[in-house]
């Protein structure tokens, strides 16, 4: 149940690796959150196909540039950061100087993990985003929702039961930890986040090597197939 963000970000620190078929592109991204210096850092993956044939729909990206981006998957990084890949994006005529403040917008599919908590600003709700770009690798991502006092969904959201699948969309903030129970929740469950890029790689090196190798016993085969031919000729005469 996967969840995707949407921002106007600046690029910097652009970086770019060759992986089998793919030029794999990093990045650090940067979104004005509010009028003073608060900025959510972004660590960017950005994948490009060597084949030209295939198909891509991403801008080739550089430093200095402002981009929009939007339907593009995330994990928890290191001290607040979001690891990000790129799945679409373009490129705005902005300065970064003149960089907008913008929200970070989520849409998603979530699984409840307690029932809800009435508090002053609304209903809250603790849940887990699974992501995963094969089945056998997920990554878990706590998030804490939050629906207004007086809102049109008060009722069903305060009803809402342990295991429940939630379909949401708001504005995406990080607040520092503060308490010892979240402290405690973050560190039992470090071992659970893994990056969204790393598991992407990963995926990549195996299918190459899946091919290497079926391509290896092919050619093995054919000179098997070759011994056997000469073999026969040889007793032919």
């Amino acid at each position: 149940m996967p969840a995707q963000i949407s921002t106007i970000l600046y690029i910097s620190g652009y970086k770019e690796k060759v992986s089998g078929a793919y030029f794999i592109g990093n990045a650090t991204g940067h979104t004005r959150i509010d009028d003073g210096d608060k900025v959510q850092t972004f660590n960017i993956t950005v994948f490009y196909p060597m084949d030209e044939s295939k198909p891509c729909y991403l801008p080739k990206i550089k430093d200095g540039q402002v981009l929009s981006i939007s339907n593009s998957k995330f994990s928890q990084g290191n001290n607040n950061e979001l690891d990000l890949i790129l799945s679409s994006a373009s490129i705005l005529n902005i300065n970064p100087e003149q960089l907008p403040i913008h929200q970070i917008t989520i849409v998603g599919v979530a699984t409840a993990t307690e029932t809800p908590t009435i508090t002053d600003v609304g209903v809250q709700l603790e849940c887990t985003i699974s992501d995963y770009i094969s089945k056998e690798k997920p990554v878990e991502i706590q998030v804490t929702l939050f629906h207004p006092p007086g809102g049109r969904l008060t009722n069903q959201t305060s009803t809402v039961k342990r295991g429940s699948t939630i379909f949401f969309s708001g504005a995406l903030t990080q607040p520092t930890p503060t308490t010892t129970k979240r402290n405690t929740r973050s560190s039992i469950r470090t071992n659970k986040k893994r990056k969204l890029s790393d598991i992407a790689s990963e995926i990549i090196a195996t299918a190459e090597d899946a091919e290497d190798a079926e391509d290896a016993v092919d050619t093995e085969y054919t000179e098997y197939a070759k011994y056997a031919e000469d073999d026969e000729d040889t007793g032919d005469v």
